[in-house]
């Protein structure tokens, strides 16, 4: 299922109760690699600037595996699949853009998802924004709690619907528990087709 959130000359505020999420841990400190995008307004009265955070902070998402959907609120949600599956998610600090037209952007964002046991699966959601719409169309698995510290588009192919991203995050050797900090630096690559992660 493909959610939208429309965009024009304000940011799309969602009013629904701010869930207590003080439980799923951060990304990182601070925001990283957080670039702007430029959309022209609706009603024609020129063009917005929003980072990226701010456009995903409050939009509508897909939980992973399970078909459950969430509004953000300041990046923070819950949610029931119904099947007995619910949860938590915060989006995390580190995003990306790739330009892929006039006002048409691939937007890249963290999400930490607790179902409420110990563990806490991480994901890169990827959504497609224009003018008019901004659609969560897929998200890709990472690990289960690592840190994600960067998500590098490849620079070939500019304005392309077809590139790769580089995802860097600290991991843990097969040795190592889930109890022990991530630390050991590791890289995923994941292929884009159309707005969506390949399969």
């Amino acid at each position: 299922m493909i959610l939208i959130v429309v965009l024009g000359s304000y940011l799309y505020i969602n009013d629904s109760k701010e869930a207590d999420n003080s439980s799923v841990p951060t990304q990182a400190i601070s925001v990283q690699n957080n670039p702007s995008v430029i959309m022209k307004n609706q009603d024609g009265s020129g063009e917005s600037t929003f980072t990226v955070r701010q456009l995903l902070e409050n939009a509508q998402v897909t939980i992973p595996d399970t078909g459950a959907t969430v509004s953000l609120v300041d990046g923070k949600g819950e949610f029931d699949a119904g099947d007995g599956t619910a949860g938590i998610i915060e989006l995390g600090n580190v995003f990306a853009k790739v330009s892929t037209g006039e006002n048409d952007y691939d937007l890249y964002g963290v999400i930490n998802v607790n179902y409420g046991g110990s563990g806490t699966f991480v994901y890169i959601v990827l959504l497609h924004a224009t003018s008019q719409e901004l659609n969560n169309t897929s998200s890709v698995p990472i690990e289960d709690r690592v840190i994600v510290k960067s998500i590098v588009p490849s620079s070939e192919n500019p304005q392309s619907t077809n590139y790769k991203i580089e995802v860097n995050y600290l991991g843990r050797e097969e040795s190592e528990t889930m109890a022990q900090d991530p630390t050991i630096p590791m890289k995923l690559y994941f292929p884009i087709d159309n707005h969506k992660f390949a399969k």
